[in-house]
């Protein structure tokens, strides 16, 4: 008996830069599904992040420029800022997340943060995209008096 098999699906390679692509980034959001996950560090703890970008339709699609991320705690002073340059095709790739269809983000942040608040902002072909920012709340650090 010989069976045999063939895959239909493409090789990922990542977006290519095009000048007149049609169905660029027109809004940038930080999605429902980003949160504050504990680690097994009890200082440490993880922001995981997912962000959205929209066509000028509202469909979901990925981004070719560079992202950037800004972590300020509820004490607002700017707690972290991190860049990513979603030129680069396996950087682009790395980060897509084709069932979400956001970009997945890690970003280390203190344990001890009880909240942090978010804001993306997304730089290509001279233009500056911002989210509206987002509040995430550490529930492992919250009381059973605070519910």
């Amino acid at each position: 008996m010989c069976i045999g098999g063939c895959s239909s699906s493409q090789k990922q390679i990542g977006p290519k830069n095009a000048a007149n692509w049609a169905y660029a980034p027109h809004t940038v959001a930080i999605h429902n599904l980003s949160r504050i996950r504990s680690g097994e560090d009890l200082a440490k703890a993880k922001l995981v992040l997912h962000i959205a970008f929209l066509d000028g339709d509202g469909f979901a699609c990925r981004g070719i420029g560079e992202l950037q991320v800004e972590l300020v705690p509820a004490s607002g002073k700017k707690l972290k800022t991190e860049r990513f340059d979603l030129r680069d095709e396996m950087i682009n790739l790395e980060l897509f997340d084709a069932v979400t269809r956001t970009y997945r983000i890690e970003v280390d942040t203190p344990a001890s943060a009880e909240s942090v608040n978010v804001r993306a902002s997304f730089y290509a072909d001279g233009e500056v995209l911002h989210s509206k920012q987002k509040r995430l709340v550490n529930f492992a650090n919250r009381n059973e008096e605070d519910e």
